[in-house]
């Protein structure tokens, strides 16, 4: 009789163990968000969360120049018009136009001009953070200046 007890607490505890790491899998996998949900638009992300066309202005910081002032403009058909001014210089303001793509996280644009330059920007609400050519954030001092915010 007492081996019969034993046994069935033993069955017991290996069917609750079970059911327990059924349940915590079935959780698990319902939470991670793979590659495949930031494409498909299941996941949250700048493209799909944000109100992001627009136009967007500041001035971005120069190394031989008082500033660059910029203004982007973000059509929704993924389409760009931007026109930058070299503040301090008697350079006439430049324009270029073309398209940005994401980044498969959807939070990062690049902004391909026709020449062949690019330009990446994470985006915010109603801000764009002018990345370097790595696609990084801007560290340092004068970090804070190289935001483009919406109008």
């Amino acid at each position: 009789m007492k081996n019969k007890i034993y046994l069935f607490a033993v069955l017991l505890l290996i069917f609750n163990c079970k059911n327990q790491t059924n349940k915590q899998k079935k959780i698990d996998t319902n939470t991670i968000k793979t590659e495949t949900d930031y494409n498909s638009g299941n996941a949250h992300n700048s493209k799909k969360s944000l109100d992001y066309y627009g136009t967007y202005k500041g001035i971005i910081p120069c190394a031989d120049c008082e500033g660059i002032k910029t203004s982007l403009i973000l059509n929704k058909e993924n389409s760009y018009i931007r026109a930058i001014q070299y503040l301090g210089k008697e350079v006439k303001t430049a324009s270029d136009k073309g398209l940005f793509t994401w980044n498969k996280n959807v939070s990062i644009i690049t902004i391909t001009s026709s020449s062949g330059g690019t330009q990446m920007y994470k985006v915010g609400e109603n801000m764009l953070l002018h990345l370097d050519k790595e696609g990084n954030i801007i560290q340092g001092d004068l970090s804070k200046n190289y935001k483009l915010t919406k109008n």
